[in-house]
Parts: C-alpha cells; sequence; structure tokens
C-alpha cells in the first residue's frame, strides 16, 4: 500500500516479530518515525538494527512489559523522550493464545491471560491517549483475533479476553470520537510468521496442522504478517478518514459470521 506516513508518529507495541515487525517495516516505507517495543532486550535489539540498516534515522526501540505499570511507565517515558508530547497513530500487536483450552482454570490463570490479552491494552490506551489527542487525526489500531468474535476452538481464556477487547474498541470508539481520534480492530485468522504459534504447531504435527487450513480456510492458506500489516495501514492512514469502531476480519474466508 502506497500510504504517505513522512514524518508522522507510530508507536507499535509488540513489535518485535510477526504482524508488529511487518506493521513497523511498511509504515518506515511510508516516511514514519517508528517506535518499536517488545519484551526481549536482545530480540527487539536484533530487530531494530535491521531496519535501521535501511531506515538509519526513523527508528527507535523500547524494551518494556506492558502488563506492569513501571513496564508502561518506562515505556511512556522513552517514548516522550525521543518523540515528544504527540503520538499520530498507536498500533497494538500484543498478547499469547498459548494457553490451555479448557474453560476450567483457576482465576490466577484466567487474571494472567486477560492482562496479556486484554488489560496490558486497555492500560496502555489511557496512558498513550493525552499525546493521541494533542496529534491532528490520531488514529489507534488494536490486533485482536477471530477467536474472539467466533469459535474456532481457540482457548476458552483466550477468546474471552479477545471478545473483550472486541467489544471494548467500539465502545471506545465512540467515546473517544469527539477528540478526533478514530479506533479500529483488525482481526487476523491463522498467521504463520517464524517464532510464531503456528509455526511452534506446524512442527508438532505438520500433516494435521496442514489439513485443518485446507479444511477451515477458504483460501487454503495461513495469513502472513504483510496481510495484516496493510490491513493495519489503511486504517491508520487518512484513506481511512471516516473510518472509527470498525472490525476488520483478515483470516482467509474462514470465519463465518455475518
Amino acid at each position: 500500500m502506497n500510504t504517505d506516513f513522512r514524518e508522522k508518529k507510530i508507536f507499535i507495541a509488540g513489535s518485535s516479530g510477526g504482524i508488529g515487525y511487518k506493521t513497523a517495516e511498511l509504515f518506515l516505507k511510508g516516511g514514519a518515525f517508528v517506535m518499536l517495543h517488545g519484551k526481549n532486550s536482545s530480540k527487539l535489539l536484533k530487530k531494530k538494527k535491521n531496519l535501521q540498516t535501511h531506515f538509519p534515522k526513523q527508528v527507535s526501540g523500547v524494551t518494556a512489559d506492558i502488563t506492569t505499570t513501571r513496564g508502561r511507565k518506562k515505556l511512556l517515558a522513552e517514548y516522550k523522550k525521543k518523540h515528544g508530547n504527540s503520538l499520530k497513530v498507536l498500533v497494538i500487536s500484543v498478547g499469547s493464545g498459548k494457553v490451555v483450552k479448557t474453560a476450567f482454570i483457576k482465576e490466577r490463570e484466567w487474571i494472567k491471560v486477560f492482562e496479556q490479552n486484554f488489560f496490558g491494552i486497555v492500560n496502555l490506551i489511557f496512558d498513550f491517549m493525552p499525546l493521541l489527542k494533542k496529534s491532528k487525526d490520531p488514529s489507534i489500531v488494536i490486533v485482536g483475533s477471530i477467536a474472539g468474535i467466533e469459535h474456532i476452538g481457540a482457548p476458552v481464556s483466550y477468546a474471552s479476553a479477545k471478545a473483550a477487547l472486541h467489544s471494548y474498541a467500539k465502545h471506545l470508539s465512540v467515546e473517544v470520537a469527539k477528540d478526533g481520534v478514530r479506533v479500529n480492530i483488525v482481526h487476523p485468522g491463522n498467521v504463520y510468521f517464524d517464532g510464531g504459534r503456528w509455526e511452534e504447531l506446524l512442527k508438532g504435527n505438520t500433516k494435521k496442522v496442514r489439513q485443518y487450513i485446507k479444511e477451515k480456510v477458504p483460501m487454503r492458506r495461513f495469513g502472513k504478517p504483510k496481510d495484516i500489516a496493510e490491513a493495519i495501514l489503511f486504517l491508520a492512514s487518512q484513506k481511512a478518514e471516516f473510518i472509527t469502531g470498525a472490525s476488520l476480519v483478515v483470516d482467509g474466508g474462514q470465519h463465518n459470521s455475518f
């Protein structure tokens, strides 16, 4: 997508790999200043250096755990130090579905899943909202999952957290529309990338996983990070200036809801 983000300030939570990393790359190609984020410092540093080879003056990065108050304070301080008190686009691509499938898990396990897939995101948006409001036509794009809008056999706690995120994005979009902030959510299907959950599952049972994709996904393939990143860029761009509160499904036709 040829979208102009020249000198726009972008922060991408969860961008040391997969969807977030590819999204960062596309924003950089559009001329943006991008701050990367991850929990693993060595992994983030490696990814940052890769991008700095092509975009030496546009990339920065911060390591922090967004599920903790301390981590979010560090993140916000680092962003302000580098980019000041305004933010054009906030992209959040964090979470984990690597949990047991059953609904019968202990309360502390439910809390952990919701911290990773819901509360950390909600709190990060709360922290960054004042910066977004200081920009012209700011935008938030959240990465959810089709597991949050339809039963696909995902872990119950993970799907429940993503369903809460789906609802939150819609309600938030209405509340902040008066401030000029757009909020949209992208729901990916099965996205394959190095180090991702589907790589792990594919190694565990290649035949079963490939059969699942052929049977459940009409387009008969995994999604690629670029498939999702292009959707994110569109929603963040001026081409989508009248779109807010939308949920965009990018899954090769897998989900069956109207």
